[in-house]
């Protein structure tokens, strides 16, 4: 009896425990549907990836690593193409040819130059697009020759073939901070250099037919209007010439409009016709004409006859007028260019130290002008222009793609043109 008693017991103590485990849990659910907190859960700690054995972080390339990659692909490029053609004035074609045959030399490019005037020149790639051919590349011919080719829709933007850093940047190794141009337009042909003059167009003379007190009584570009000088002077002012579009324009700018008129009226010149440098200079260098100014490129022959003892010499005392500094420079490239990436190469090497500074060094000019970079050394710049340059300020420098400069242009040309009809000179 007292046995059943106790297994009766201990059923019930079981039942209670299971019951009030049961209650416990039911109030629990409850109190969670009611939106009490229940208990924070223990963080289960999260495990760590197991490292690849020898794996690195890819390294971010820099601005200098990108652009040597970019350069080292446009030089393989260039390379297939093979071939670059350069059109000239009458000036690069003396005295730039090394230059443009180091850089065929430094990249493995046959570089081809037609010589000539960049008139011819002009003319003959026009005639050529006319047709439907397209054989040059690069233009370095004069500004009116560049700016007839702008004209004509031959030429392409420059700034989106630009990507070399020591051309884009111009806060350093520039003379001056910012992008000048020698295009009306400011798209087409950068300037790269400084034209530093002590007058405002050279003179030269024949020592045997001009006496020292002669030439040093001319204090000013008016002295050559006295009646002394008349029918003794030789000059080319063809209006329909390219050749010396700058001097003239100088000219017309800082002498004025009424030298041209008393040069033309009355001193009885011996004009020229354009593109006859060489007869101005042998017919200086005879004695055939006394003095030449409006010069074009004959100056250069000058200078070096004057080096061969020739007896020719040049006005190198400032006249009353002053001296210039030009920024000057025609590079451009064509649209539809036969070899874009050996184009692209050379204007972007062309612009840079390595370029200017081979210009520099190999340039066969009497007086060659300085570079717009600050950072090369002398070369074959003249002592004259190397000291002068550290006397100007670059920021002052006359334009010659102003609306100023190009209005000058066309007035000195239209002024000329009807002055030699009336008088039938230069008639056509």
């Amino acid at each position: 009896m007292i046995q059943q008693t106790l297994e009766t017991l201990k059923m019930l103590d079981i039942r209670r425990v299971a019951g009030l485990l049961l209650l416990t849990l039911v109030i629990a659910a409850v109190a969670a549907a009611c939106g009490q907190e229940e208990p924070t859960a223990t963080a289960v700690p999260t495990a760590t990836a197991t490292p690849v054995p020898g794996a690195t972080p890819t390294p971010t390339a820099s601005a200098e690593e990108l652009f040597q990659a970019e350069w080292d692909q446009l030089i393989a490029d260039a390379q297939a193409e093979g071939e670059l053609v350069l059109i000239m004035g009458a000036s690069e074609s003396r005295t730039s040819r090394d230059i443009f045959k180091e850089f065929g030399r430094k990249f493995e490019i046959n570089v081809l130059q037609a010589t000539g005037s960049g008139t011819a020149n002009a003319n003959r790639v026009l005639a050529e697009r006319a047709a439907g051919t397209y054989s040059a590349d690069i233009s370095l011919v004069g500004g009116t020759s560049t700016d007839r080719l702008r004209l004509a829709g031959a030429l392409v933007p420059i700034m989106p073939l630009i990507f070399h850093p020591e051309v884009l940047d111009r806060s350093q190794g520039w003379l001056i901070d910012y992008w000048a141009w020698t295009d009306v337009e400011n798209l087409y042909s950068p300037a790269f250099e400084l034209r530093l003059r002590q007058n405002v167009i050279e003179v030269f003379y024949n020592t045997n037919g001009v006496s020292q007190a002669e030439i040093d009584g001319v204090q000013s570009f008016y002295d050559f209007l006295k009646p002394e000088w008349k029918g003794r002077i030789v000059s080319i002012l063809d209006p329909d010439f390219g050749g010396v579009v700058t001097d003239r324009t100088l000219a017309w700018i800082l002498i004025g409009k009424d030298f041209f008129e008393g040069l033309i009226r009355e001193q009885d010149v011996a004009f020229l016709p354009g593109g006859s440098f060489a007869e101005m200079a042998t017919g200086i260098g005879r004695g055939k004409y006394d003095v030449a100014f409006f010069t074009g490129q004959a100056s250069t022959d000058m200078e070096a006859m004057i080096d061969l003892g020739i007896p020719i010499a040049k006005l190198n005392r400032t006249l009353a007028e002053g001296g210039t500094v030009e920024i000057r420079g025609t590079l451009s490239v064509f649209d539809q260019a036969p070899h874009p990436k050996a184009s692209q190469l050379f204007v972007n090497w062309y612009l840079s130290k390595d370029g200017q500074q081979t210009s520099a060094n190999l340039i066969n000019d009497e007086d060659p002008s300085p570079s717009l970079r600050s950072d090369l050394t002398q070369g074959n710049v003249s002592d004259r222009q190397w000291n002068l340059l550290k006397t100007i300020d670059p920021a002052s420098a006359m334009s010659q793609s102003s609306p100023e400069w190009f209005a000058a242009r066309d007035e000195a040309i239209a002024f000329t043109r009807e002055l030699f009809a009336e008088l039938g000179l230069y008639a056509q």
